[in-house]
Parts: C-alpha cells; sequence; structure tokens
C-alpha cells in the first residue's frame, strides 16, 4: 500500500494541531482506527463490501501515517518496536480486506486497544510532567 497522499497527510495534521497536543496525536489516531475497524466489522456482517473496503482503506492509510512518524535516529529501539507492530496491525488490516472476514480484525484489535492505551498513558506523563517546576523553568 502506498502511503497516504500529501494532502491528506496535511489535512490530518492541520486538523490534528488545531485540537490536540502533538503528544496525543497516536493516540487519537489510534483511536481513529478503532473506529475504521468498527466500521468494517458492520460492514462485513452486512455484506457491504465497498463500505469494508473504504473503511480498511481508511485504517491502514491512518497506521501509515503513525509508521510514517516514526523517528529511527532519535529513537531507535523504540521506533523498531513501533515498525513491527504497525507493519502487523497493516498486514492484519489488508487481510481483512482481501477477505472482507472478520478473523484478522479480532486478531488486530487487543493490539491496537493496547497500543492505544500505552499512547494514552505517555501523553498523560508528558502532560503531568509539563506542570512541575522543572518543566515550567525549561519553557521559559
Amino acid at each position: 500500500m502506498a502511503l497516504p497522499s500529501a494532502t491528506m497527510q496535511n489535512a490530518y495534521a492541520s486538523s490534528a494541531r488545531d485540537y490536540l497536543p502533538q503528544y496525543r496525536y497516536p493516540e487519537a489516531a489510534l483511536g481513529g482506527v478503532l473506529m475504521y475497524i468498527g466500521q468494517a466489522r458492520r460492514a462485513i456482517a452486512a455484506r457491504d463490501v465497498p463500505g469494508a473496503h473504504e473503511a480498511l482503506i481508511t485504517a491502514q492509510q491512518v497506521v501509515a501515517l503513525l509508521r510514517a512518524s516514526l523517528e529511527p535516529a532519535a529513537y531507535p529501539e523504540l521506533a523498531e518496536r513501533l515498525e513491527a507492530l504497525y507493519g502487523f496491525i497493516l498486514d492484519q488490516l489488508r487481510e481483512a480486506n482481501l477477505t472482507k472476514t472478520v478473523g484478522p480484525l479480532d486478531a488486530v484489535t487487543p493490539v491496537v486497544l493496547t497500543l492505544r492505551q500505552a499512547w494514552e498513558r505517555a501523553a498523560e506523563r508528558v502532560s503531568g510532567a509539563a506542570g512541575t517546576p522543572a518543566a515550567v523553568s525549561r519553557a521559559r
């Protein structure tokens, strides 16, 4: 699958910047992936092939954006682990799209949930640290 278009990337980044601090982007994006997985499940159950396809392609595009945002030079071990997780998620979403079955979605949903929760905990630490005296003095 090709990376999302530059227009889509810019629209996503622009809307995220308007509403979220940067450290909340991955958490929000993974929430979107879960939403699209839910849409795909419903579409597959209803035998709505175009609807399932659209939801799964959109979920893949969001994961591809997350994957493209990794910074291996800055965080090599973290980037390597996230690359593997995002790769697994993409593989399962592709399989679900090819077969129009929920089995791959069953396999990937707990991974996406766990990853989203991890990003949520990380964001809480960042937001909590933002009010500490050391963070305030660094900001000045």
